[in-house]
This record gives C-alpha cells, structure tokens and sequence, in this order.
C-alpha cells in the first residue's frame, strides 16, 4: 500500500489544527500524496466555545462522486473523521459498498469523557452498524470505544477490544496505573504503550490552559502511515505515541493552545525514543 493515495474526509478548519488541517501537513510530512475533502469547515475549532461554519455541511456523495474519474479507488486509501450529520455518514457507506477501496481507516469522532458525546447521536448506530463493518481498521478513543461496544468498566477493556470485529484497532486515552495508555490490535494480538498524563500549563490570568485539540486526528494520520508501509503493531505503536507526547509537550512547553506543528514539524516523522510497547497475554 505504499504508493496508495489517500482520501481523507473529515473537518477542516480556518484557524488551528483539527481534521484535516492537522491530517494533511502531516501526511504530507511523511511523504504522502492526500487529497482532502472538508466534511465541514469552520472558522476555528468548537474547543473555543464560539465558531462559525463557513461553508454548508458537504454533500458527502456529490463530492466523492465527483472525484471518481481521477481516482482509482482500489489504489486508495480512505481516511473519514469528523461527520457533522449521520446521512454524511451513510453516504460514506454507501459509497464504500458500491465502490470498494484499497483501504479504509475510519476515526468515529463522537466525544471524550468528560464533554460526552458532542455530536449528532444519530451518528453512533450508523458509524457502529454500516462503518465500522466496512473498515479496515479502527482508530478511536477510550470513551468512542465504549460508545460504539458494550464496554462499561475498565476490566471488560481488554476482552471486548481482542472479540471485537475489526482486525485493526487503535484506542487512545485508555485509563491506565500510568496516567493514560494506547492500546493496539492486529493479527500479532493486543499491544500496550503507558505515557504519563500531561497537564496544561497556567497562564499570565492564573488560569490552567486548555489542551490543544487535535491529537486523535494527528494519531489517525501517523497510524494510517504505518498501515500502509506495514509496520506491525510492536513497532508502530511506540513510534506513534513518541511523536504525539513530543510534540504535545513542545506545543505546552511553548504555552500554546494549538499544536505546533510548524515550529516542530520534524517530529512529525521522528521523535526521541521514549516509550516502549508490551504485549498484552
């Protein structure tokens, strides 16, 4: 799959690094050809309280319709995170079932713990019975996972993620004795990394900072990557997390809101070492 182009449907945004503004630089920081459609675009992202939509909702299957004669689906790759609306959704399955892909990653966005769920609950059947069935992979955070499973405590965590369908999953924000975990399922089994949980610092008004957003949209980028050039689980997995927590913590160090993926673009494809990948039994 390394030469695949890669479709990646999700938001986008004018101001700061979400969606695809985060997917696209880093894709292509990695060397990846990557053709963006904005299911949704707006000024900045909802974690500042007020934003305005600077386009209507995307008419999900005009667009991937229209770019069917320059793309050979079966040598793509498709991304999808944000959906605004379920019939997006359904148009995506739609289109997925008509048209089969090389590849296909999905990110179901629908909350954290706790803010919950901010999006349209009529997201959550359509992504659980019509996406998640035609996926290749899975990434998602802890809370997505519980959503979308009938995971209600931490000690069912590790049995419904190896029963669960997909061949691929990724969970992020896995509660752990650490802070917090990133879990990974393939063929090889069930892989952990434990990071500590960083914490925000306080700004010139005393007040602690918000996190910057983003960091699920930048783990499903690096993840697709390694997908595509097959790295297995044990190897991927503590790749990825090295180059999240560093740029994460370069973007805090710096007291900024947003990821800095400018001023730290290199770490997009490499970090130091930090962290190391366990087997689960």
């Amino acid at each position: 799959m390394h030469s695949f182009t890669i479709v990646s449907l999700q938001s986008d945004v004018a101001f700061g690094y979400v969606g695809n503004a985060v997917a696209r630089p880093t894709l292509h920081a990695l060397g990846r050809e990557v053709w963006p459609l904005a299911t949704v675009t707006l000024s900045n992202h909802k974690g500042y309280g007020r934003w305005h939509a600077m386009a209507e909702p995307l008419d999900v299957a005009s667009a991937l319709g229209s770019l069917s004669p320059h793309v050979a689906w079966p040598k793509t790759a498709v991304l999808s995170g944000y959906m605004s609306e379920p019939a997006q959704a359904q148009a995506l399955a739609q289109h997925l079932r008509a048209q089969p892909v090389g590849f296909y990653l999905l990110d179901p966005v629908l909350g954290d713990e706790g803010p919950g769920l901010y999006v349209d609950p009529g997201l959550v059947p359509v992504y659980r019975d019509q996406l998640v069935p035609l996926a290749d992979a899975v990434c998602l955070n802890y809370f997505e996972f519980c959503t979308l499973t009938s995971c209600k405590a931490l000690s069912d965590f590790p049995g419904l993620l190896r029963d669960w369908a997909p061949a691929s999953v990724l969970v992020t924000s896995v509660p752990s004795p650490e802070g917090l975990a990133i879990w990974g399922k393939a063929d090889e089994g069930l892989w952990q990394v434990e990071t500590p949980r960083l914490q925000a610092h306080t700004g010139p008004d005393g007040k602690r900072l918000a996190l910057p957003n983003g960091l699920g949209d930048l783990v499903s980028a690096l993840w697709l990557d390694g997908l595509m050039r097959g790295a297995p689980m044990a190897e991927v997995l503590p790749s990825l997390t090295d180059r999240v927590f560093a740029l994460l913590q370069a973007s805090l160090d710096a007291g900024r809101r947003e990821l800095d993926l400018i001023g730290h673009r290199h770490l997009l494809v490499q970090a130091p070492a930090r962290f190391a990948s366990t087997k689960v039994p």
